[in-house]
């Protein structure tokens, strides 16, 4: 796939190389290796190039004439590919901000975006007058979060628990709110939205709003969960757009519909469609028309104009003049609603099809289970004016994303973050990577204790936001009323192993319930919420019903930060306390197994920590 071309209509994915190989005389069951002649085009920055290799009939058969493809396969060319060009910062209009009651507006040059506190997302976007996303009273429009899909057939395995859980139907509520004005051309608006299912079922949105003074708007999202099925239907956001922007175009896989295990017969590229086209009409309804891999995606009205929405790495993406709701109410496609206004599903990931119908569910790897994710993507105007939907798809946005800290089981911290023009900054005694940070090359042993700070800078960047990593050598555990000796010691539940575990004594004379693990984290900390990894390679001991107790001195324990019961899945749980505390020593009491037995068993605790607080 080659460079756009000049016009405003999406360019043509004709090859930019192309030629026929001689026939091959390879014999069943063998193969050798045949040269391509390609030669390395001129690089267009930030563009994607692909090989796409085809196989056709050379002689006339019974079932197909001379010429029929019988096989395909697309592949990434490996070239190194300059990064796409920058967007100037330092070049952009400056936009107000201003409160008016329950509304945030910020308004700059054919921008006028306006944020509800109340229900913590975008209530009205509008472009030159044009508007993206309308405010219509009793309606979310703006980007929600959004886990729920319209269960396909093969979803029978694991959609009762869509159902129990009540994924169709989560209950809002904005946790918190915060505005940073300091630089007038890219305003922050940070909101932390818990969306409720039924019984323990919590997910927490974490969505970081930047909106700049050319328009764009970068949207970065964090969810958590705690209590949802072991299954998830999808993890994305949910937006509604007017009647108008029909028109959709997308570079990503296609052109028909695609799931992340039912991908490979669609080629990525540069595909146009209506909205309405987007629908498959399954005899039974269901959900439909998803794409994967989407680097981009624009809904434009008949004149052109409208909104472009780009992914910073890739997503899942579905249009529709339905709601999942819709889908999954109606029996048969006759009985959905007549609606005009687009449904557009931004997902970090679906769950894959499999082929329970009649058959085994997804393999393990396209199995989507409650986990943290994070992911970005921006909110653009888009006129033709402005030149291609590639070309203004393909200017990276000036904000630089959070950095991941990891820590290996040897000790080794790795730090990475997804933006071409930001650089690493970090510290390893908890001071200000801003301002004391030393600039990252590569990983790094950290065994001496102290904490890990690091943010992502660089010039004509909006910083990112500081990330933190507390040390497990300053860990450890000060009590645990038992332990199997030679499989289950207390210490295997801060190791950073998940394939080791505490376990209480089990055999003759085993002690029942409850059972007791006291961690000191080494220094005082801001904690938000802990996380526990169950046992990974059985259910025994598995948690059920527990409290979480937290202190500063291990004395004066009060009552508990939290107290739950956890499912009864391998997957880590995470929990979030309703306001953070501080504290030193964790303290937590396992009242009950999942099964009934008198043991307990952790592969991993940990805290999810905030700052240093002493």
């Amino acid at each position: 796939m080659g460079s756009p071309s000049g016009s405003n209509e999406p360019p043509s994915t004709s090859p930019i190389q192309s030629g026929e190989l001689l026939k091959l005389d390879i014999p069943p069951q063998q193969s050798r290796e045949v040269a391509l002649p390609i030669r390395q085009p001129k690089l267009e920055p930030g563009a994607d190039y692909f090989l796409r290799v085809s196989f056709h009939l050379a002689e006339d058969t019974l079932w197909a004439a001379k010429g029929h493809e019988v096989a395909w396969r697309q592949l990434e060319m490996p070239y190194k590919v300059p990064a796409a060009p920058l967007m100037a910062l330092d070049q952009m209009p400056g936009l107000t901000c201003e409160e008016r009651g329950d509304r945030i507006i910020i308004a700059g040059r054919d921008l006028k975006v306006i944020f509800s506190k109340t229900t913590g997302t975008i209530a009205s976007l509008t472009y030159g007058g044009r508007a993206a996303i309308r405010d219509v009273p009793g309606k979310l429009n703006g980007p929600v979060i959004n886990v729920f899909r319209a269960p396909v057939n093969n979803d029978k395995y694991c959609a009762a628990g869509w159902w129990t859980a009540e994924l169709n139907d989560l209950e809002r509520s904005v946790r918190s709110i915060q505005i940073d004005r300091s630089d007038p051309r890219a305003i922050k608006i940070e909101t932390i939205v818990d969306a409720r299912g039924k019984g323990e079922c919590l997910f927490e949105h974490h969505t970081t709003w930047t909106v700049l003074g050319n328009g764009c708007i970068n949207v970065a999202n964090r969810i958590e969960s705690q209590g949802a099925p072991n299954v998830l239907p999808r993890v994305g956001v949910r937006m509604t757009l007017p009647a108008a922007l029909t028109n959709y175009t997308w570079f990503g896989r296609g052109p028909h519909e695609n799931y992340a295990d039912r991908k490979r017969s669609a080629d990525v590229g540069l595909y146009r469609s209506t909205v309405a086209e987007q629908f498959v009409p399954y005899v039974d309804t269901q959900e439909t028309g998803a794409k994967q891999d989407v680097r981009w995606a624009a809904l434009t009205s008949d004149g052109g104009s409208g909104l472009l929405v780009v992914a910073a790495s890739t997503m899942s993406v579905t249009a529709l003049h339905y709601t999942s709701e819709e889908l999954a109410r109606a029996r048969h496609p006759v009985e959905l609603p007549q609606r005009d206004d687009v449904v557009l599903c931004l997902d970090y990931a679906q769950n894959g099809l499999g082929g329970a119908s009649c058959g085994p569910p997804p393999m393990a790897k396209y199995v989507l289970r409650p986990q943290p994710v994070t992911f970005t993507f921006s909110l653009r105007p888009y006129a033709p004016a402005m030149g291609t939907l590639p070309e203004a798809a393909r200017k990276i946005m000036p904000v630089a994303p959070p950095v991941r800290i990891r820590r290996g089981n040897d000790g080794h911290v790795t730090l990475a973050c997804d933006h071409p023009y930001a650089q690493i900054r970090y510290t390893a005694d908890g001071s200000d990577p801003l301002t004391h940070g030393m600039v990252y090359s590569g990983s790094f042993v950290f065994g001496d204790g102290g904490t890990v700070k690091a943010v992502a800078i660089g010039n004509g960047l909006v910083p990112g936001p500081v990330s933190l990593l507390i040390p497990r050598d300053r860990m450890k555990v000060v009590f645990a009323d038992s332990e199997h000796p030679g499989e289950g010691e207390a210490r295997k539940a801060i190791d950073g192993n998940p394939n080791t575990y505490w376990h209480t004594q089990w055999g003759a004379g085993e002690p029942k319930h409850p059972h007791e693990l006291q961690i000191d984290l080494g220094a005082t900390y801001e904690l938000a919420g802990f996380t526990y990894l169950p046992r990974q390679d059985s259910s025994h001991g598995r948690i059920a019903d527990y409290d979480l107790y937290v202190s500063r001195d291990a004395k004066t324990w009060g009552s508990p930060v939290n107290s739950g019961s956890f499912p009864d899945h391998p997957e880590l749980q995470r929990v979030r306390f309703e306001v953070p505390v501080a504290a030193r020593y964790l303290r937590l009491i396992a009242k009950s197994e999942v099964a009934g037995n008198a043991w307990t068993s952790v592969a991993e605790l940990d805290v999810i920590a905030t700052r240093r607080a002493d």
